[in-house]
């Protein structure tokens, strides 16, 4: 028989065990931290993931059927996406990686980070933006337009089961734009990928997807429509060029994002120049700070920089360049070429037609940027 004592102390412990297995019941879990949040999407595009698979060596008229569906589906979707990059009186390429407008594209494009920039879309649109952060070992740069707006994108890849011999889409403006040809698409394959490893740490793709000037910035898609490099180095031969693996780009979103700019250049930097040193920086050239296109009339201002010597000097868009200095100037190589004799500081005169009217500014030239 229990006494009285041994009763109550006998209920208390059998209280408190039931407490402590109600509070180890209710407890919640060690909350998770949370995966940072990113605006790309890893996600491919459903049309394109739907269409048969393409093999890479194919065999058949219908393995040549499923490649040429996959590429005319990837350049679909991809060419809103592409855009021209405007930096001082140089170009490039880029892609557009987010609704909110994230542009991935080559280091050497880029430059500077948080320089006021201008981007030509697909349509010709022109639109505000600035750079971004740079990563110069793997020449890594991007860019945000910062025009409101909701655009176009494509989702990120990765190269980490990509191999040799694969089919890859390479994308951009050779040569710079044009007005009226859109984005240019190259079919290639994958020719070796390069990881790092301790005792190398250089990590590039080479293609055969033929580039020129003007795709440096440009995108490599894989035929899933995804982006698995930018164009970062022409070859020795057109057919034999270097990318920045998409990866670099993931790993170091955040630093990018925040306008980081680290890291010596790399394999990156020099593939394409050879072993030499790198020859002395040339003298600053001169430039006007405009973009134009050719016209049967002239030299049609696109585009007039920011608080550059066009700017100053009161020239507007649409405005015809038809002389510099007394000397007729026909298509916007012949102007460049003109503006490259002389040097920054120099007053240079152009005659134009403004609605079909004539003027005449001066122009006092500025030292192009570096890119």
């Amino acid at each position: 028989m229990i006494d009285r004592p041994q009763r109550v102390t006998f209920c208390a412990l059998a209280a408190a065990l039931l407490l402590a297995g109600l509070t180890a019941q209710t407890t919640p879990p060690p909350a998770t931290k949370p995966a940072p949040k990113v605006p790309y999407t890893l996600e491919p595009l459903t049309e394109i993931a739907k269409l048969k698979p393409a093999p890479n060596t194919p065999a058949t008229p219908d393995d040549l059927k499923a490649i040429q569906a996959r590429v005319e589906a990837v350049a679909k979707y991809a060419l809103p996406t592409i855009v021209n990059i405007l930096v001082s009186d140089g170009q490039g390429s880029g892609v557009i990686v987010s609704k909110d407008g994230y542009v991935l594209t080559a280091g050497h494009v880029s430059g500077t980070p948080n320089t006021a920039i201008l981007l030509r879309l697909s349509n010709g649109t022109i639109v505000e933006g600035k750079t971004l952060g740079a990563n110069d070992q793997f020449d890594a740069g991007m860019v945000k337009i910062t025009s409101p707006g909701d655009y176009a994108f494509m989702p990120v890849g990765s190269t980490a089961k990509m191999t040799a011999g694969q089919w890859v889409i390479a994308m951009g403006h050779p040569g710079g734009f044009e007005q009226g040809r859109p984005p240019v698409v190259r079919l290639g394959k994958v020719l070796n990928i390069n990881k790092p490893t301790p005792r190398n740490p250089e990590w590039y793709i080479q293609t055969d997807c033929p580039l020129i000037m003007g795709d440096s910035g440009g995108p490599v898609f894989d035929l899933d429509g995804r982006v698995v490099g930018i164009n970062s180095r022409i070859g020795v031969k057109s057919t034999s060029n270097v990318h920045v693996p998409i990866d670099t780009f993931v790993d170091t979103w955040d630093r990018l994002a925040q306008g980081d700019q680290w890291g010596n250049a790399g394999i990156l930097a020099k593939l394409g120049g050879g072993a030499t040193p790198a020859p002395p920086a040339p003298k600053p050239a001169a430039a006007l700070g405009l973009q134009a296109v050719d016209d049967t009339a002239g030299v049609v201002i696109t585009v007039v920089r920011p608080e550059k010597a066009s700017e100053r000097a009161g020239i507007q868009p649409q405005d015809v360049i038809t002389k510099i200095n007394g000397e007729i100037v026909k298509t916007f190589a012949d102007l460049k070429a003109k503006i490259a004799t002389h040097a920054p500081g120099d007053t240079i005169t152009l005659d134009l037609l403004r609605k079909d009217k004539p003027v005449q500014v001066k122009v006092t030239l500025d030292a192009a940027d570096s890119n």
